[in-house]
């Protein structure tokens, strides 16, 4: 299997609402046929998704396996906060669109983007760096103002 090329991160909020508690994390596996490697308690599940409905497929799964047993709980009032964490060049069609839209409805979902310097005298990586730097500041930035 290849390097995974994006996770997404479950967690909810502790007593404080500052800390958070992991619950899961899924690993994108790109290839042939993309798979989310879901890790929960110590147990993985892999499922195979059609590339078109990759985010959502993901999200959701790893949602489910968030559950109490025997209960299934929307998105939206499952108290989980997802992080979605990316590299450039991830195949993920509608991320933007589908992230805004959970995100109009109240889901607690955040995007990272990660970008790699592998060469340090690359002027052009290191811009892009501080760009991508400066924008997840902006993310976080606006997720400690919403109320819930």
């Amino acid at each position: 299997m290849s390097a995974f090329t994006a996770a997404i991160f479950a967690t909810k909020p502790r007593t404080n609402d500052i800390e958070h508690s992991l619950n899961a994390y899924a690993l994108l596996f790109e290839g042939e046929r993309p798979v989310w490697e879901i890790h929960i308690e110590g147990k993985v599940f892999q499922h195979i998704y059609t590339p078109e409905d990759i985010l959502e497929e993901g999200v959701m799964q790893l949602n489910t396996y968030c559950q109490p047993a025997n209960q299934a709980i929307e998105l939206l009032h499952s108290g989980i906060h997802f992080t979605l964490l990316t590299w450039p060049g991830v195949y993920m069609p509608n991320k933007d669109a589908q992230i805004a839209k959970w995100q109009e409805e109240g889901v607690i979902i955040a995007e990272r983007v990660e970008l790699v310097v592998r060469n340090d005298e690359d002027k052009k990586l290191k811009e892009m760096k501080g760009f991508v730097d400066t924008m997840n500041g902006l993310i976080d930035s606006s997720f400690k103002n919403i109320e819930i």
